[in-house]
């Protein structure tokens, strides 16, 4: 394994933190620690499919139109452009 593609990067927003885990061409991995009762930004990801996996706990991953309820081991699939939070 090359251990160099591990960063040490920490990002602390006001809704929790981001750690980035690893890092390739293709794929990044981040792990979101969200405090509870807040959240992420409306945002989109341009150009970029986007994946997450609830490790623990649970939370509403909302659409424009729509929501999602999400629980540890549950997972979504974001396409590029979609608005979420």
């Amino acid at each position: 394994m090359d251990e160099s593609k591990f960063r040490n990067v920490i990002v602390i927003k006001n809704w929790g933190t981001e750690f980035l885990l690893t890092e390739f061409p293709t794929v990044t991995a981040w792990l979101l620690e969200i405090k509870a009762n807040h959240s992420t930004s409306l945002h989109s990801h341009p150009g970029k499919l986007t994946g997450y996996i609830v490790v623990e706990g649970e939370l509403i991953l909302h659409f424009l139109n729509s929501s999602q309820k999400l629980k540890a081991l549950d997972k979504a699939v974001i396409n590029p452009y979609v608005p979420h939070k």
